[in-house]
């Protein structure tokens, strides 16, 4: 069996994924294979843009991409786009890249993110991911590498 019928074959339960072959996959195996899965399917669907050094506003073919931020030369402002354009589930993460300055992100207009007007990335290689509500944005996650 190829790798990839193997990977889309697994099932989110451990238990009901039955081995090809004679061979017992086991759990620890077989929650492996789904990171694995998790993680090719994360990557895929996530594509990166080259670096922003301007101020950007988001726009609808973002979807699911992380947008860098390399703020080195001046101050850079990403403005999310109209909660009600993006609607409810659009995801955007924003990655700041350099080390001189803050990256801010901005809702749009009066709109708010975790209930805050912005959020700012103030670590190198920090990164979020924000989700729309259709009226709002939040914090999916918050993630520093060190």
């Amino acid at each position: 069996m190829a790798v990839t019928e193997a990977l889309s074959a697994l099932s989110t339960t451990a238990s009901s994924n039955t081995p090809a072959g004679t061979d017992s996959i086991g759990t620890d195996l077989d929650d492996h294979l789904r990171e694995i899965k998790k993680n090719v399917r994360f990557a895929s669907n996530h594509p990166v843009q080259a670096a922003k050094i301007t101020a950007y506003t988001v726009v609808a073919t973002d979807h699911n991409t992380l947008l860098q931020v390399n703020a080195t030369a001046s101050a850079v402002t990403v403005t999310l786009l109209a909660a009600a354009t993006a609607g409810d589930g659009f995801r955007v993460g924003v990655k700041r890249i350099n080390s001189a300055t803050d990256v801010t992100v901005d809702g749009n207009s009066s709109e708010t993110i975790d209930g805050s007007t912005t959020s700012v990335l103030k670590s190198l290689n920090q990164s979020e991911w924000y989700v729309c509500d259709g009226s709002n944005w939040h914090i999916e996650n918050d993630y520093k590498e060190s």
